[in-house]
């Protein structure tokens, strides 16, 4: 996933990300709470923390609609 983001990231300009375990066990916290609901849904406390959310069943898929939206 991370490779992936970071591609299309070099494609538009920007910089590298870079896996952090504390954020993603914070990310699997809240789709714990989410998913049983059915539907996406901000963290209303995210910690300066930014979120992108996908509707895609695949990781890849959702950085391709993330990628999707860059400008021509």
């Amino acid at each position: 996933m991370v490779q992936l983001q970071n591609q299309y990231r070099s494609e538009v300009g920007t910089s590298a990300l870079t896996w952090d375990d504390s954020l993603a066990a914070a990310a699997q916290g809240w789709a714990n709470i989410t998913a049983p609901l059915g539907q996406l849904c901000h963290d209303p406390n995210p910690n300066g923390q930014g979120e992108n959310l996908a509707d895609n069943p695949t990781v890849a898929g959702g950085v391709q609609g993330w990628y999707g939206e860059k400008s021509t």
